[in-house]
C-alpha cells in the first residue's frame, strides 16, 4: 500500500485511503477538498462528504470552512502556513501562487459554502427521499422512533398470540422473552444478510406436537418393556446399567416434560452402536426408530454433548420476521421510522431505479465518505451504483482497526470487500498525535503477524511526527499496567491518580485532570467508576450513554412521586431518607409522622388541582433541595440530572399523562435503562467538565485524544455470547468465504466458531482504540494471576512490550519494605462476642397470596365465552375477559376525570383498545359502558362518581402484623358473614400490603372503591344483590374490602381531627362493571363494616 502524499497524488478515480489512528484523516479530507475546489474548480454543492453521526459532521463542516479560510489567507500573506509543521499544505499552498484563479474560486467556495453537501449517511438518504419522492415509492417519514421499545412491545405481542394455540410444553422451552427482546434487537441490524433458515418450521409445531404426545403415551404404555429391553442385551461395558434403571426412566419423564434429560440412549441407531460384535437382540420395538426420528428432528447435539432445541430457534426466527413486519407496517402506515428505514428505503429504490440512480449521480461529481470502516453493505450498495461508474471521482477514509460499531450495523467486512475492487489503495504514515515514546509503545504492541486476527486487516506501524517538544517526566514508561484483582482495581486506580497528578509533569508543568480519560467497556463500569472516584476527593466527569435514567436521581424522584401519590408512611419514610431530604436513617423513628403525612397529603391535593411537576419544584423550593444536592461533591452531575428528567416528566405531562401515569412511566424508564442506549433525549447530560478527568467508554471515545489514557479493566472483553442461553447463542450474525454476511437461525458448531473469532477480533479493535487515544501515556488494568489471562487479547499485546522497560513498567501503588526491616507492632484486644439471636426477615403479603390457599373456582377463559359465537361489539357482555381487559378498564377509570365528557371518554378508550390490542370495533360500546359507570348512582339516593371531586386513586397502604392466624381470619368472617367460615392460611408475620382503586370523599364522608370486571352472566339480572353477594363471598372480596377499612380507618383517624366512624365513614362499593346498567346500585355492590369488627381486627394488626 502507497504512502498517500496530499500534495502530489492524483486527482480521479475511485480511491481507499486507510488511515490510522492520529494520522491525521480529517487533515487529508480537507487538503483534498481544497483541491478539488481549486484544480476541479467545483462548488461545495458539487462534493459530497459523507459520515456516520451528526458531531462528526458538524466538525467536518468546521474545519472545512476553516481550511478554506486558512488557505485564502496564506495566498492573501495575512498568515503563512509553517512549513516545519504542515510541509504538505505549505507546498500545496505555495503551488496556488502561480495559479491565478485560485483565490477567486477560495472566495467563492467561502461565499456558497452554507450550500456545501455534508452529511450523514441518513442525511444523504432523506435528502434522496425528499428530492425524489415518488421514484422512492413516495415514504413519508413523520416521527423517529425509539427502536428496541417498539420491538419489545412486539416480542411481547408475538408471545402473546401462541399462547392461544402453541402447547405448553413448546413454550416452555422459549427463553425468558427479555433475553429474546434484545438478541432480535441486535439482529435486526443485520436483516439484509443472508439467512439460514431454522430446521423446523414454526408453523409445524401442531403436526410435531401430535408426534410428541403419540411418543409420550407410548413411553407410558411400554415403559417397563422398553426398560428391560435395553437392560437385557451384550452391550459395551459401561453403555447399559441395571443399577440406573430408575434414573434412565426419569431422564424420559424430564424429556418429555421440559426437553431435558440425557435420552440418546433411547434412539435406535444409538442401542445398535453400543451392541458388542456378534452378539444378539430380539427385534427392536418400534418405538426406539420413532424416538430417534422425533429426537433427530427437535434436538441439535454438539461434539460436547450439550444440547439444542429447534423448536427454540424456531420461535425466535418466527418472532424476528413478525417484529420486521411490524416496523414495516408502522413505518408505511404510520410514518414511524427507525435511523436504518432511510437507507432501507434508498438501497431498495435504486436497486430497481435506473432512472433514480442516474439522478443521484447527476447531482454530485467528487463523493468522500469519512469512516468508511463503519458503513454496511447496502451503503457499499449505493456507493457503487450511483458513484462507482468510471465518471465520479471516489475516495473512501477510514481505518478497520477502528471499525467497532458492529452493535449498530457497522460491518467492517464491507470494508475489505471494498478494499479488494479498489485499486488505487493508500495509507496515512505520520502520527500526528502520539509522542515518540509513545507511539513506540503502541507500535510494538501491535506489530506482530496477523495482529487483529484477520489476514487482510494488516497493521503497518506509524512514524512519528518531527516536533516532539511535549515531554511527560514521569516515574514510569508510556505504558503502565495496574495489575491487581479486578475487585481492587478502583482503589488501585484512585491511588494511581492521586500520585500522578501530583507528582508527573509536560514540560515542568503539572498535569491537568481535563487532559485525562477513564475508558470502559462498560456504562456500569462507568458508574461505579464515577461514584467511586467522587467518593476518593478526585474529580471526575461522566459521559454516559447508559441513560439518565440509569442514575441515582431517578430512583430518588421515582419514590418521591410514589410518596406524593401514594403518602403512606413506608413510601415517606423511604423519600425522606434519600438525598433529595438527607434525613439521617437514626432520626426517621423520631420524626413527626403526623406533620410528614399531612404535608404529603396536601401535595397530592395540589398535585390533582396543578401538574405534579409544578407541586415538586414547590418542595424542592421550600426544602432547599437544590443547595442540598450541591453541597455533594457530585451534585454538579446529581443536579444537572435533575434538571433534565423533570424536563423529561414535563413532556410527559404535554403529552396527557396524569401523576399515576408519569409514576410509571418513570418506573418503566428506570427498568427499561438498558435499552435507551440510542435515545438521544435519555442521554446523561454532561455537567461542565472543567478541571475533570473524563469518563466514558471506548465507543464514546473514538474520534477523542486525551495525553493520558486509563483503562481500568482491559481485562474485562466483550462477550460473544458463551454464557447465553444455548438456544440464544445458536442465533447469530457472522460471515462466510466470501465476507458476506449471514444470520443463523440453526444450531451450527461452525457458525459459532466463526462468530466467537469475529468477536475476538473485535475485541483487540476495540483495545487499539482505546490505547491510541493517548498522547503520552496508558494505563492498563489487568490481572496477570487469573487463570483467564493467558487468553485475553491484551495478554499477546502486553507481551510484546513487557521486556521492554522503556516502554512498559508494573505500578506498584504500596510503599515496600526492604528485607528484615524493623516493623512495630501492636497486640489486638480480644473482639467481643456477639451473642444477640438475629430476627428473620419480615414477610410481605399481599391479597392475592393469601387467596392462593383458598379454593376457588375461577371463571372459563375468554374462548369459554365467546366459542362458536359471532360477538357482538355492541354488547358490553360479551367483552373479553382476563386479566388484561380488567387492566385496561382501571386504566381508563383511574385515567378520565370522573365528569369527562363522550369525546374525552373516547379518547381514552381509543388509547387503551390500542395499547392493550382489543379491537377498535369494541370503541362505541365501552364509551356508553365507562359513560354508564361514571354516572350511575352508587346506591339509592346517593352520589355517582361524577360528582366526586376530592379523590385517590391506588392508594397503597402496608399493616405490620406481629402474628396473624387462620382462626383469627375465620372469626373475622364469620362475624361477618353471620355464617360460619373457614379460612386456609399458614400464620402471618410480617406486613401485609396492598393498593386501593378509589377513596373519595363526599358530603364529608369517605369511602371506598373497587372495580371488578367479573363475568356473571349475559344479563343484568345475573348481576342481582343475591349474586353479587355470593361472587363478593366467593372471591373472598369481602376480606379485601375489610383489610381496606381497616387500613383507611386507621389512616383518617390520624389525619382527620376528630374522626368519627359511624360520622364519617361512608362505607365500601364494589362496581361489577359488566352489570352496571345505569340504574341506582345495579350492578354495585355495598356494605359498611360493624365498627366493633373493624376495631377488632386494627388491634391484632397492631396499627399503631
Amino acid at each position: 500500500m502507497n504512502i498517500f502524499d496530499l500534495y502530489t497524488a492524483d486527482l480521479g478515480g475511485v480511491k481507499l485511503i486507510e488511515a490510522s489512528a492520529g494520522t491525521g484523516k480529517t487533515f487529508t479530507l480537507s487538503g483534498l477538498y481544497i483541491r478539488y475546489i481549486v484544480e476541479k474548480k467545483l462548488t461545495p454543492d458539487k462534493i459530497l462528504v459523507l459520515t456516520f453521526t451528526k458531531a462528526a459532521t458538524a466538525e467536518l463542516k468546521t474545519r472545512l470552512r476553516q481550511q478554506l479560510i486558512q488557505c485564502r489567507n496564506h495566498l492573501q500573506d495575512r498568515e503563512i502556513v509553517d512549513k516545519a509543521k504542515q510541509p504538505q499544505l505549505y507546498n500545496l499552498y505555495e503551488s496556488y501562487r502561480k495559479q491565478q484563479t485560485a483565490i477567486k474560486y477560495i472566495e467563492l467556495a467561502l461565499i456558497c459554502f452554507d450550500q456545501a453537501a455534508i452529511f450523514t449517511i441518513n442525511g444523504f438518504c432523506q435528502k434522496i427521499i425528499d428530492d425524489f419522492n415518488s421514484d422512492c415509492g413516495s415514504p413519508v417519514f413523520k416521527e423517529l422512533i425509539v427502536k428496541k421499545e417498539q420491538v419489545k412491545k412486539y416480542v411481547y405481542k408475538f408471545w402473546r398470540k401462541q399462547q392461544k394455540n402453541t402447547p405448553q410444553e413448546f413454550l416452555a422451552i422459549i427463553p425468558p422473552i427479555d433475553k429474546v427482546i434484545n438478541k432480535i434487537n441486535g439482529l435486526l441490524n443485520k436483516s439484509h444478510y443472508r439467512q439460514v433458515k431454522p430446521a423446523i418450521n414454526w408453523h409445524d409445531t401442531q403436526k410435531i406436537y401430535d408426534i410428541y404426545c403419540e411418543l409420550a403415551i407410548q413411553w407410558q404404555e411400554q415403559q417397563q418393556e422398553l426398560l428391560d429391553y435395553i437392560l437385557s442385551g451384550d452391550f459395551h461395558g459401561g453403555s447399559y446399567k441395571i443399577a440406573a434403571r430408575d434414573n434412565y426412566a426419569q431422564d424420559m419423564v424430564n424429556f418429555f416434560s421440559n426437553f431435558n434429560g440425557k435420552v440418546v440412549r433411547f434412539c435406535a441407531s444409538y442401542i445398535e452402536s453400543k451392541l458388542l460384535k456378534n452378539s444378539t437382540l430380539k427385534p427392536m420395538p418400534k418405538f426406539f426408530g420413532a424416538f430417534e426420528q422425533f429426537y433427530n428432528q427437535v434436538i441439535y447435539t454438539y461434539p460436547t454433548q450439550s444440547t439444542g432445541n429447534n423448536l427454540a430457534i424456531s420461535y425466535m426466527y418466527e418472532c424476528y420476521k413478525y417484529v420486521q413486519q411490524q416496523l414495516t407496517t408502522l413505518r408505511v402506515e404510520q410514518g414511524k421510522f427507525d435511523y436504518s428505514d432511510q437507507i432501507k428505503v434508498v438501497h431498495t429504490s435504486i436497486s430497481s431505479n435506473p432512472r433514480l440512480v442516474n439522478n443521484i449521480a447527476s447531482q454530485w461529481q467528487c463523493i468522500m465518505v469519512d469512516e468508511f470502516q463503519d458503513t454496511d453493505n447496502m451503503q457499499l450498495d449505493i456507493f457503487d451504483k450511483c458513484f462507482n461508474d468510471g465518471k465520479h471521482d471516489l475516495i473512501y477514509v477510514g481505518d478497520p482497526k477502528q471499525a467497532i460499531y458492529d452493535f449498530r450495523g457497522a460491518d467492517v467486512f464491507v470494508y475489505n470487500h471494498a478494499k479488494k475492487q479498489t485499486k488505487q489503495q493508500f495509507n496515512l504514515s505520520t502520527n500526528w498525535r502520539s509522542s515518540d515514546k509513545m507511539l513506540a509503545a503502541s507500535n510494538a504492541m501491535f506489530n506482530f503477524p496477523q495482529s487483529f486476527k484477520f489476514p487482510w486487516l494488516e497493521f503497518t506501524a506509524s512514524t512519528p511526527k518531527v516536533d516532539q517538544h511535549m515531554q511527560l517526566q514521569d516515574i514510569y514508561p508510556p505504558v503502565a499496567i495496574l495489575d491487581c484483582e479486578q475487585e481492587s482495581r478502583k482503589s488501585m486506580l484512585a491511588t494511581e491518580i492521586k500520585r500522578f497528578l501530583a507528582a508527573a509533569q509536560i514540560n515542568q508543568k503539572a498535569i491537568q485532570p481535563e487532559n485525562c480519560a477513564i475508558l470502559v467497556n462498560y456504562n456500569k463500569d462507568a458508574l461505579e467508576l464515577y461514584e467511586y472516584l467522587l467518593s476518593q476527593a478526585i474529580a471526575v466527569s461522566l459521559w454516559s450513554e447508559s441513560g439518565v435514567f440509569a442514575t441515582q436521581v431517578a430512583k430518588q424522584l421515582y419514590y418521591l412521586i410514589r410518596a406524593i401519590n401514594h403518602p403512606t408512611q413506608s413510601n415517606i419514610f423511604t423519600t425522606l431518607h434519600g438525598m433529595f431530604f438527607a434525613v439521617n436513617l437514626n432520626k426517621l423513628p423520631q420524626l413527626d409522622m403526623e406533620k410528614a403525612l399531612s404535608e404529603f397529603i396536601d401535595y397530592r391535593i395540589a398535585s390533582n388541582s396543578t401538574n405534579i411537576v409544578k407541586v415538586i419544584e414547590q418542595i424542592f423550593d421550600t426544602k432547599q433541595v437544590q443547595a442540598r444536592l450541591l453541597q455533594r461533591i457530585d451534585g454538579e452531575r446529581h443536579f444537572a440530572d435533575l434538571l433534565h428528567i423533570i424536563e423529561l416528566l414535563q413532556e410527559q405531562i404535554d403529552l396527557g399523562n396524569n401523576h399515576n401515569q408519569l409514576q410509571q412511566w418513570l418506573a418503566t424508564q428506570i427498568q427499561q435503562v438498558e435499552t435507551m442506549e440510542n435515545d438521544e433525549l435519555r442521554k446523561r447530560r454532561i455537567e461542565s467538565d472543567s478541571k475533570k478527568i473524563s469518563i466514558m467508554t471506548i465507543h464514546k471515545s473514538k474520534g477523542l485524544e486525551f495525553e493520558h489514557i486509563f483503562i481500568p479493566y482491559a481485562d474485562k472483553i466483550k462477550d460473544s455470547g458463551s454464557n447465553e442461553n444455548i438456544n440464544l447463542r445458536a442465533s447469530l450474525a457472522t460471515h462466510d468465504e466470501n465476507d458476506r454476511g449471514v444470520l443463523y437461525w440453526q444450531h451450527s458448531k461452525t457458525a459459532q466458531k466463526s462468530h466467537r473469532f469475529e468477536k475476538q477480533a473485535e475485541n483487540i479493535r476495540n483495545l487499539y482504540v482505546a490505547i491510541t487515544r493517548a498522547k503520552h501515556r496508558v494505563y492498563i488494568g489487568v490481572d496477570t494471576t487469573a487463570s483467564s489471562y493467558k487468553k485475553l487479547p491484551i495478554t499477546q499485546l502486553l507481551n510484546n512490550i513487557i521486556d521492554e522497560t522503556k516502554l512498559c513498567a508494573t505500578v506498584n501503588p504500596t510503599k515496600v519494605y526492604a528485607k528484615n526491616q524493623n516493623i512495630t507492632t501492636t497486640k489486638l484486644a480480644k473482639p467481643n462476642t456477639f451473642n444477640r439471636n438475629l430476627s428473620k426477615p419480615q414477610s410481605i403479603y399481599s391479597f392475592s397470596a393469601l387467596m392462593r390457599k383458598q379454593s376457588i373456582s375461577h371463571e372459563t377463559t375468554t374462548e369459554d365465552v365467546v366459542a362458536d359465537t359471532l360477538l357482538d361489539y355492541n354488547n358490553y357482555f360479551q367483552f373479553p375477559k382476563g386479566s388484561t381487559s380488567g387492566t385496561m378498564q382501571h386504566e381508563i377509570l383511574e385515567n378520565l376525570a370522573f365528569d369527562s365528557n363522550i369525546t374525552q371518554i373516547s379518547t381514552e378508550v381509543i388509547k387503551q383498545l390500542k395499547k392493550y390490542d382489543f379491537e377498535h370495533k369494541w370503541h362505541d360500546c365501552l364509551i356508553q359502558q365507562i359513560n354508564k359507570i361514571l354516572n350511575t348512582q352508587l346506591w339509592a339516593n346517593g352520589c355517582s362518581l361524577a360528582q366526586v371531586q376530592h379523590s385517590i386513586d391506588e392508594m397503597e397502604f402496608m399493616l405490620p402484623i406481629d402474628s396473624i392466624t387462620n382462626k383469627q381470619i375465620s372469626s373475622w368472617l364469620t362475624q361477618h358473614r353471620k355464617t360460619h367460615t373457614v379460612f386456609k392460611q399458614d400464620k402471618l408475620a410480617g406486613y401485609l400490603t396492598g393498593f386501593i382503586d378509589l377513596v373519595f370523599e363526599f358530603n364529608n364522608k369517605y369511602y371506598v372503591v373497587d372495580y371488578k370486571s367479573n363475568y356473571l352472566g349475559s344479563t343484568y339480572k345475573d348481576y342481582s344483590t343475591k349474586n353479587l353477594k355470593q361472587a363478593m363471598q366467593q372471591h373472598y372480596y369481602d376480606l379485601q374490602y375489610l383489610l381496606y377499612c381497616v387500613a383507611l380507618v386507621k389512616f383518617l383517624q390520624i389525619t382527620v381531627n376528630g374522626f368519627n366512624y359511624q360520622q364519617h365513614f361512608g362505607g365500601i362499593a364494589y362496581l361489577f362493571t359488566r352489570g352496571i346498567s345505569g340504574k341506582p346500585g345495579q350492578g354495585i355492590y355495598t356494605n359498611k363494616p360493624d365498627i366493633k369488627l373493624i376495631n377488632h381486627m386494627i388491634g391484632a394488626f397492631n396499627v399503631r
